[in-house]
């Protein structure tokens, strides 16, 4: 059989081949320059009856059907170019981006399987799960909640006090909630003074860097000299350091 009648045997009009497609099909399009533009430049005209389908192309060019929200429940396109129409399409949740280089790329696109799984579980928790935003608190909400911590364990702290003790503790609640706790239980007056902080709190001595907090643990009976002191600002300083690296 000659090349000429292989190819009249496989050769179909773009209406023909927009009718082939059906609901949970793959279609892995041709790639580059050989993308076809028509077909997928008309998708639009079949997408309100299909749902399910994966489209994976790999050109650049840009089509009706990726910038339509209307696309969206019916039709997911994976592109391994992701050019501006693939943006418009991320943007509107309805194409994805798969990472890959020039030497396979092609075979990746033609072997690529959609996960159902996943799918499942990302239409589950788009319609059942809420989202909640937990800003985080200022500074003044931050110093009303010491001050109401100090008052249910007995005692009062002012304003100046109770930003020294975030200075030397850090404002994750979670981290002063036993630091009060030690403050309270050591204070001999109502009132807590810097010189309570200062004699049992645990200071952040790495400032401002959570992931690589040093606190200077002493012996029982007896507070750290201005030596030793020393000695653990610059261990927590270098640290540090390190890590922000």
């Amino acid at each position: 059989m000659r090349y000429e009648d292989v190819y009249e045997m496989k050769k179909h009009t773009r209406e023909e081949c927009l009718a082939l497609i059906e609901s949970g099909d793959t279609i892995a399009v041709s790639g580059v320059a050989t993308e076809p533009t028509d077909f997928l430049g008309h998708f639009t005209e079949i997408v309100p009856r299909l749902h399910d389908v994966t489209v994976v192309k790999s050109k650049d060019n840009e089509y009706a059907y990726l910038r339509d929200p209307a696309t969206r429940g019916h039709v997911e396109t994976i592109g391994h170019f992701y050019a501006k129409n693939m943006r418009e399409g991320h943007e509107l949740g309805i194409a994805s981006y798969i990472p890959s280089d020039l030497h396979n790329y092609m075979a990746e696109r033609v072997a690529y399987k959609p996960n159902k799984t996943y799918k499942k579980l990302y239409a589950a928790v788009e319609k059942h799960v809420r989202t909640v935003k937990f800003e985080e608190q200022s500074q003044g909400e931050i110093l009303k909640w010491v001050s109401r911590r100090f008052k249910a364990a007995g005692h009062t702290i002012d304003v100046p006090t109770a930003e020294h003790l975030l200075f030397t503790c850090g404002s994750l609640m979670n981290g002063l909630i036993p630091e009060i706790a030690k403050i309270s239980a050591y204070a001999r007056g109502e009132r807590i003074t810097r010189a309570d902080i200062d004699a049992v709190a645990a200071p952040i001595l790495c400032g401002g860097d959570v992931l690589g907090l040093v606190l200077f643990i002493s012996a029982e009976d007896r507070l750290p000299g201005e030596g030793e002191y020393k000695l653990a600002q610059a261990v927590a300083g270098f640290l540090g350091k390190h890590m922000e690296a």
